[in-house]
């Protein structure tokens, strides 16, 4: 089984003003990184490794996570 990735609230909410200072809405993220950021991010919802690369592509910045 694929592992997943999970990152913090806190972490998320940290990305989610730096794009947003950038001009990104939270439709653009989700539009441009292929997955609900919206679901991540107020659900707590996973990501794939896929799905973490091109959020980490977007955000141009380390982002803390876990596996599993």
């Amino acid at each position: 089984m694929e592992k997943r990735i999970k990152i913090d609230k806190e972490e998320l909410e940290a990305i989610q003003e730096d794009l947003k200072g950038r001009g990104f809405t939270l439709n653009d993220i989700s539009e441009k990184v292929g997955f609900s950021f919206r679901n991540c991010l107020y659900k707590g919802t996973s990501l794939s490794k896929e799905s973490f690369e091109e959020l980490k592509s977007l955000y141009g910045d380390s982002i803390g996570y876990r596996t599993i």
